[in-house]
């Protein structure tokens, strides 16, 4: 068997059988529209059918493209954006023909493997199913050289990551949704309880140049104003030039009366942390997001300007060394955007 550590080394044929593995488990596989391959895979695991194979895709846009998922709910595309990458499977509906041999009711078993070379595999050529190298029923091995003569005689590689040893063997957590509520089906190496806690919750991080004027007006207003029963709300705050400095005079004055302390604020500089614990940046203007984006240039699906959501368009300007009256100008406007905000995550357009 030919152990490949560079995706620029596969043979493209796509009748292989190989080796991969996912981060956390070495899986035996194929691309999932080849029927005769994972029949083959089916008789050597001493399997029954294809129904429940788990496939792997390279990225939720992939999921979505290939299942026709186009109509996806906007609070369920959150929540899988949370939950992958980490080792969960999820049953997602198919509503494409080509990979109906592979559903169950419906329904289709779903990852995004850990491993970004498999990712980077995956998105180069097509979908693979995944499935332990075992027979059914006995323990899935850890190490390449414990692989039976059996499984060795049809794979036609395997693609490893350069100074792989041996595979954890974690098995991922599956889950359903159903009834808009996601459902254990098997509790792997996830916590089922971590997951529920990323279920239907929105987080909004405001940004403007130095999280002391604006973007504190608008993370403590919308933390006091907003209040929606079924969904869980975190609001925070950011910018790009300073960190730890307290809220500026003019914007606590407005805030207090308003009757929000803000004693407790220090300002943020946007990092990787933050952009990852968050569903979206929004700044107050344009300069802002364009600033950040040259920070993070992956970002562009996360960050907004708040008037890009709400439709506005329109940019909360800095008032920073001016006079109170512009602050209360300014914190009006941004009262008006973030009741605006509001409505739309009512209404589940956001």
């Amino acid at each position: 068997m030919k152990i490949i550590n560079s995706i620029s080394e596969v043979p493209k044929h796509t009748d292989s059988i190989f080796i991969h593995f996912t981060g956390s488990m070495l899986g035996i596989s194929c691309f999932a529209d080849n029927r005769e391959c994972i029949n083959k895979i089916n008789k050597l695991k001493e399997r029954s059918n294809s129904k429940g194979l788990i496939v792997l895709f390279d990225s939720l846009s992939t999921v979505i493209k290939e299942l026709n998922l186009y109509n996806l709910d906007k609070s369920m595309n959150r929540f899988l954006k949370r939950i992958w990458l980490s080792n969960t499977t999820v049953l997602l509906e198919n509503k494409n023909p080509k990979y109906e041999h592979l559903t169950v009711d419906n329904k289709l078993a779903v990852r995004i493997p850990t491993d970004p070379m498999l990712r980077a595999f995956i998105e180069e050529n097509s979908p693979i199913v995944s499935t332990s190298i075992n027979k059914s029923g006995e323990q899935a091995i850890a190490k390449l050289e414990d692989m039976s003569a059996e499984f060795l005689d049809v794979v036609d590689f395997a693609l490893i990551p350069p100074n792989f040893e041996k595979a954890s063997n974690e098995q991922s957590t599956i889950i359903d949704i159903y009834e808009n509520s996601p459902k254990l089906v098997r509790q792997g190496s996830v916590d089922f309880a971590d997951i529920l806690l990323k279920w239907n919750i929105i987080r909004i991080c405001f940004a403007c140049v130095a999280n002391v004027c604006r973007s504190p007006i608008a993370e403590y207003y919308a933390i006091d104003s907003i209040k929606i029963p079924d969904k869980k709300l975190i609001f925070s705050s950011c910018g790009y030039l300073i960190d730890n400095k307290p809220i500026s005079k003019n914007s606590a004055i407005v805030l207090a009366s308003w009757g929000i302390d803000t004693s407790d604020h220090r300002s943020r500089i946007l990092n990787k942390k933050i952009l990852a614990d968050n569903d979206y940046i929004l700044t107050m203007t344009l300069g802002v997001k364009n600033v950040l984006l040259e920070i993070f240039p992956l970002a562009a699906n996360k960050i907004f300007t708040i008037g890009e959501i709400t439709g506005t368009n329109m940019d909360i300007e800095d008032p920073f060394g001016l006079e109170i009256e512009h602050y209360i100008k300014m914190a009006e406007i941004v009262k008006k955007e973030v009741d605006k905000l509001a409505e739309i995550i009512k209404n589940n357009q956001l």
